[in-house]
C-alpha cells in the first residue's frame, strides 16, 4: 500500500522536524562539532526524531504536537513574566496548570536509532547510467540472496539465518537513502547480534553503493506498477542528458519548473503534434518531429522499462509525463496524443481529491492541472502524494 498523505498539521510538523535536524547538522558541521562520513556531514547522535512513528500513530503525533504547543506557550509566559512583573504570578500558575493538564508524550517513542549517514543524500541524481550500474552490482552481489527481482527469493535464501526481506515493497521506502547506504555498507544484525546481512564495504565504493540504491528504487517502482497498476510510492524521472533545439546539451534537472513529456521513438511513432503546455523530450536514435529536446536511448530505455515493470521493447511509442518537480506522474502506451484518467499512475491518496476529472476531451490538460493541485510531498527522503 502507498504511504497515505498525512493531514496538513502533521505534514507541517514532519517538515519542521526535518528542517530542524538538517539545520542542526549543518550548523554543528560548520563549527567542527560534527565530522564527515563518505564525503557528507555525519549525524553525530545515536537517535533521530522517529517520523515513521508519527506517520503511523496519529494519536501519538497529536500528543507531540500538543506538547510542543504547550512548550511554546510556556516560553511566551516566561518572556511575559520577565518583562511584566505583575504577570509573574498568573504566568507561573498558568504554566503549572498546563504542565499538569497536558501529559508529556513518551520519549521512547519519539526517537529512533540513527547512523552517521542517516541524513546523507545520493549524489547520482537517480540517473539512467547509475540505475544501469546499480543493476549490474545487484546481480553480482545481492541477487543470490534477495532474488533476481529483489522479492527475497534468491537461491541462497533458505540457507540464511533469517529469510531476506523483499525489497520491492514498503520496507524499502520506509528508510532514508542514508540509512540504506549505511546498511549496505555495514550489514545488518538482529536483536541477538546475529548477522543477517553482511556489509559490502570492501566490495562496493561509495558511488557503487548509491548506484545500487538507485536500482533498488527503480526496481521497486516497476514491481509496484506491474502488480497494482500504479506507482504506490512516487518515483523521480531518471536523469539524463538531452540536446535541445538551440543545440545546448543540458541535464533533465535543468528543466525543473516545467512539465515534461518523455516520448520513446520506435515502431510507427516518429513524431507527435507540438504541445505548448509541455517540454517534449524524444528518446530516439532517428528523426522525431514535435520534440523540443532529444536524448540518445542508451541506458535510458532500460531505466524506464525497469521502473515501468515491462520489457524494453514495450516502450516503442510510450509516453511519460513528468511534473514541475521532476516526479513521474502518468504513462501512456497507446502511442497517441489522447490521455485519460487511467494513465495517471501516481494516484493520490488524499481523500479530498482522489480522482482525475476529464472535461471537454482534454485529458492532458486535466492531468497537468492535477499535478499542480496535488503535488508530491517529500520530507526526510520519504514521499507521499
Amino acid at each position: 500500500m502507498a504511504q497515505t498523505a498525512p493531514p496538513d498539521w502533521l505534514e507541517f510538523l514532519l517538515t519542521a522536524a526535518h528542517r530542524g535536524e538538517q539545520g542542526l547538522l549543518q550548523g554543528m558541521h560548520a563549527v567542527g562539532l560534527a565530522g564527515s562520513a563518505s564525503g557528507q556531514p555525519a549525524w553525530p547522535f545515536a537517535s533521530r526524531i522517529a517520523d515513521d512513528t508519527l506517520l503511523i500513530d496519529y494519536g501519538y503525533a497529536r500528543s507531540v504536537a500538543l506538547a510542543l504547543s504547550v512548550m511554546a506557550i510556556v516560553l511566551l509566559l516566561v518572556a511575559i513574566a520577565i518583562f511584566w512583573r505583575r504577570m509573574r504570578l498568573p504566568a507561573a500558575i498558568t504554566t503549572v496548570l498546563l504542565c499538569v493538564v497536558v501529559p508529556a508524550p513518551s520519549a521512547s517513542l519519539l526517537f529512533a536509532e540513527a547512523y552517521p549517514t542517516t541524513f546523507h543524500k545520493s549524489p547520482t541524481g537517480f540517473s539512467a547510467p547509475s540505475i544501469k550500474e546499480g543493476r549490474r552490482l545487484y546481480e553480482k552481489n545481492c541477487a543470490s540472496c534477495h532474488g533476481v527481482g529483489a522479492a527475497g527469493d534468491g537461491v541462497l535464501a533458505d540457507k540464511l539465518p533469517k529469510w531476506p526481506p523483499t525489497l520491492t515493497g514498503g520496507l524499502l521506502w520506509q528508510r532514508t537513502e542514508g540509512e540504506l547506504f549505511w546498511h549496505i555498507r555495514h550489514g545488518m544484525r538482529d536483536r541477538g547480534e546475529v548477522e543477517t546481512m553482511p556489509g559490502f564495504q570492501q566490495e562496493l565504493s561509495d558511488g557503487g553503493n548509491w548506484a545500487l540504491i538507485d536500482f533498488l528504487k527503480a526496481n521497486a517502482a516497476g514491481s509496484s506498477v506491474a502488480q497494482t497498476g500504479k506507482w504506490n510510492y512516487p518515483v523521480a524521472a531518471p536523469g539524463m542528458l538531452v540536446r535541445c533545439r538551440e543545440g545546448r546539451v543540458i541535464s533533465l534537472s535543468e528543466l525543473r519548473g516545467q512539465n515534461l513529456r518523455v516520448v520513446f521513438g520506435g515502431g510507427q511513432l516518429q513524431g507527435l503534434p507540438e504541445e505548448p503546455r509541455l517540454v517534449t523530450i524524444a528518446v530516439t536514435q532517428g528523426a522525431f518531429s514535435g520534440a523540443d529536446c532529444v536524448a540518445e536511448p542508451a541506458g535510458i530505455r532500460e531505466a524506464y522499462a525497469l521502473l515501468s515493470g515491462v520489457a524494453p521493447d514495450r516502450l516503442d511509442g510510450a509516453q511519460f509525463l513528468v511534473d514541475r518537480s521532476g516526479w513521474l506522474r502518468a504513462r501512456n502506451f497507446s502511442g497517441a496524443s489522447e490521455w485519460s484518467a487511467a494513465d495517471y499512475l501516481c494516484t493520490s491518496t488524499r481523500a479530498k481529491d482522489a480522482r482525475v476529472e476529464i472535461t471537454g476531451g482534454d485529458g492532458l490538460g486535466a492531468l497537468i492541472a492535477r499535478f499542480d493541485r496535488d503535488p508530491v510531498i517529500a520530507a526526510r527522503g520519504r514521499t507521499w502524494h
